[in-house]
């Protein structure tokens, strides 16, 4: 299974680091080194939508992760939609504070397959 962790973060900078959603990706290699590969995709508020499915998309994902904060909600729901347009088999989970929060909003989204609620890093497993 290849899994894309896609993060998007309000500007290219070295505070901008995926440290959640490289830790679920480390975690799940780790668990099922035979069987998964991860890759994390990082991408920016201020790219095109184009271009963010672009690095996303370019290995084919089985599944792709984002980690949804409130200021990249509606870019990071935008991302699922066109991940699904493009490969409507491929998996789409989310985490990190919004889903938190509001499980059910994102319950009720078409394009998301599953949510997690808080740590993400044992639950994947």
């Amino acid at each position: 299974m290849n899994i894309v962790f896609a993060c998007v973060h309000i500007q290219p900078s070295s505070r901008a680091v995926p440290l959640g959603a490289a830790s679920v990706a480390v975690n799940a290699v780790k668990h099922f080194p035979h069987v998964v590969t991860a890759a994390v995709a990082d991408c920016y508020l201020s790219e095109p939508l184009e271009q963010q499915l672009g690095k996303i998309l370019v290995g084919k994902p089985d599944c792709v992760g984002l980690s949804i904060y409130l200021w990249n909600r509606e870019v990071s729901l935008a991302i699922a939609d066109g991940v699904k347009k493009a490969l409507p088999a491929c998996v789409i989970m989310v985490g990190g504070p919004e889903p938190t929060a509001r499980p059910e909003f994102y319950q009720q989204e078409n394009s998301i397959d599953y949510v997690f609620a808080g740590g993400a890093e044992e639950q994947i497993i």
